[in-house]
């Protein structure tokens, strides 16, 4: 039987110091790695029933998952759409989609650099917004409710309305990279007292 013989250019003691170096560097990774699985655990409860039920994600429902965007893209985003229905962004009165939506950076920071309110409302009240609405399977899946964002563009609109009124959508949803879209508009009028 042969003996393998290893000879190593430090002592005992230096390594042990890198055994235990390594080990702090593996521990300290697994400790972030956790607190990062935890961060996101919502998404990734998502993830797992979207894959349960579709066996395939493609990178736009990835993105749209994992990806808050960022103002810039949420900015070009909607001056594009506004600008293809020929709306002034001035008119734009408020933003508004799920609640889950309501600590995205991209979103705030928007809605804070043109001073729009920006309202979120629950899967359950936006299920009550009466409409036809664009239906989706992944939204559905994903949020709980088969469309957001005509439903709270809908909602939105009502709710900053002082009667009953049942607002029009002006643009249905419309998507890009991930962020969708969709107009509604809210009654509003001149009182001369």
């Amino acid at each position: 039987m042969a003996e393998i013989i290893l000879h190593t250019a430090y002592s005992e003691a230096i390594a042990g110091q890198i055994d235990e170096e390594v080990k702090e560097i593996i521990d300290q990774n697994y400790r972030r790695a956790l607190q990062i699985l935890k961060d996101n655990r919502a998404i990734l409860d998502n993830m797992v029933k979207v894959l349960y039920e579709k066996n395939t994600i493609y990178t736009e429902e990835v993105d749209m998952l994992f990806d808050g965007k960022s103002a810039e893209e949420i900015e070009r985003f909607v001056k594009k759409v506004l600008k293809e229905q020929r709306i002034a962004p001035e008119s734009v009165c408020c933003l508004a989609s799920a609640d889950r939506k309501k600590e995205e950076g991209g979103i705030l920071a928007f809605a804070e650099k043109y001073r729009i309110p920006f309202y979120t409302f629950s899967a359950e009240e936006l299920a009550q917004v009466p409409g036809t609405f664009t239906s989706s399977e992944f939204v559905k899946q994903t949020m709980g409710i088969e469309n957001i964002c005509e439903r709270a563009a809908v909602k939105a609109a009502m709710e900053r309305s002082r009667r009953e009124y049942m607002p029009a959508l002006l643009q249905k949803k419309t998507a890009e990279h991930g962020m969708t879209l969709a107009l509604a508009e809210q009654e509003w009028s001149v009182v001369f007292e």
